[in-house]
């Protein structure tokens, strides 16, 4: 041991820690995307951005200057032209500030599908969770097939209602153009929309795709862990003694700490499991209920003309509706005929009002939400 060069030391430390500084390197591209997009613009308007975009066989470099952009690049993707984009690649990677540049995977307009969805306000609590469940229902894919953004456009706090406009790009077209950075040596930090890079509203549609911008080997797990721990015991062997116990006390209160640190994380897994699947059942719920203007909308259509309701109430699978006809008796059989109305009932006596010249009624009935046809 005592016949290793320090040279010969630092590289085999250099080459053992590689693995731990690769993670650390995905672990600062999860942290930057889970911040909000408007300080995401903030930084990115501070260093140099860059978007490269893919489409019609080129690859398009653009750098953001203030509000303007300028071409950097034009390099196409064919066979016959491979030299040249070599060349050209290699000139725009030694323009870069490397350590300065945010690089922007931007998708054409042409590929992003937009809607505007009206959601209830307490749906800000988990909102990309309940976009997800209902993907299907406000676009012709599936949540498992997109990946996507969104951007909250306004709140009315009487209603109690919040508008989101979702962002959403097919998984095939964003692979597709993640494949072909790949293939140019090219690791973006997030996917966007091509023109937003640089400012507060520019979308993030890289969310859901590991580790954007790190090298896939790097991705975290349990094995490169063991890798960086089986380096470190590499290390402790080269060392002199004095060192190597400094050195192992130290790994020992850190494994210590990761321990604890890795008990509380799977506790908040499981907690947010627990919240995913009561939030889904609320809204599984909330859709199997029939709404109020569906019950409006078969009053409407089973009541006579010379009816009306001057009080109507719904509540717990109960309508409840209080006012005026000719023939009040008749209408139980009017609402019980209806398959969407069932247990209809008089909930007091029926009273002719001499001021209305009708009969005032109070009718109860259990809604069952099953229209006849």
């Amino acid at each position: 041991m005592t016949d290793l060069s320090i040279a010969a030391l630092t590289a085999l430390a250099e080459k053992k820690l590689a693995p731990a500084r690769r993670f650390l390197a995905w672990w600062i591209a999860e942290l930057a995307a889970c911040m909000p997009n408007a300080f995401k613009g903030a930084i990115e308007r501070r260093s140099q951005t860059v978007e490269v975009t893919i489409a019609a066989g080129q690859a398009v470099f653009r750098e953001r200057r203030g509000e303007s952009w300028q071409q950097l690049a034009r390099i196409g993707l064919r066979r016959t032209e491979e030299q040249a984009a070599r060349r050209e690649l290699l000139r725009v990677k030694r323009s870069l500030k490397s350590r300065r540049t945010r690089i922007v995977l931007a998708l054409a307009e042409s590929q992003v599908l937009r809607r505007t969805v009206e959601l209830p306000a307490a749906a800000s609590e988990n909102l990309r969770e309940v976009l997800g469940f209902e993907m299907d229902r406000h676009t012709p894919f599936k949540a498992e097939d997109v990946y996507f953004d969104h951007r909250v456009l306004g709140q009315d706090g009487q209603r109690k209602r919040m508008t989101i406009e979702l962002l959403v790009v097919p998984r095939r077209v964003a692979d597709r153009a993640m494949t072909i950075a790949d293939a140019l040596g090219i690791r973006p930090h997030r996917i966007g929309i091509a023109g937003e890079a640089g400012s507060g509203r520019a979308a993030d549609l890289s969310r859901g795709i590991e580790a954007v911008g790190a090298n896939p080997s790097a991705r975290p797990g349990r094995r490169r862990l063991l890798m960086a721990a089986a380096a470190a015991s590499v290390l402790l062997l080269l060392a002199p003694l004095a060192l190597m116990r400094t050195i192992l006390s130290h790994e020992e209160a850190r494994l210590a700490t990761l321990r604890a640190e890795a008990t509380e994380v799977e506790a908040l897994v499981k907690e947010a499991a627990a919240l995913k699947l009561r939030n889904r059942f609320l809204v599984e719920r909330k859709i199997a209920e029939p709404s109020l203007v569906a019950v409006l909308d078969e009053l409407t259509r089973i009541l006579p003309d010379e009816t009306w309701a001057a009080e109507l109430r719904f509540e717990d699978g109960r309508v409840s509706v209080t006012g005026y006809s000719h023939d009040a008796p008749a209408l139980i059989g009017l609402v019980e005929a209806s398959d969407f109305f069932s247990e209809t009932q008089f909930s007091s006596p029926v009273v002719f009002d001499p001021g209305m010249e009708a009969d005032r009624f109070d009718l109860l009935a259990t809604v069952t939400g099953k229209v006849a046809k």
